[in-house]
């Protein structure tokens, strides 16, 4: 897995952890 794939998980598992809270 290279950097940027692994910087798009993150921001997106970020973005799906801050949606998911109240």
């Amino acid at each position: 897995m290279t950097h940027r794939t692994f910087s798009l998980s993150a921001i997106l598992v970020a973005a799906l952890f801050i949606n998911a809270m109240p």
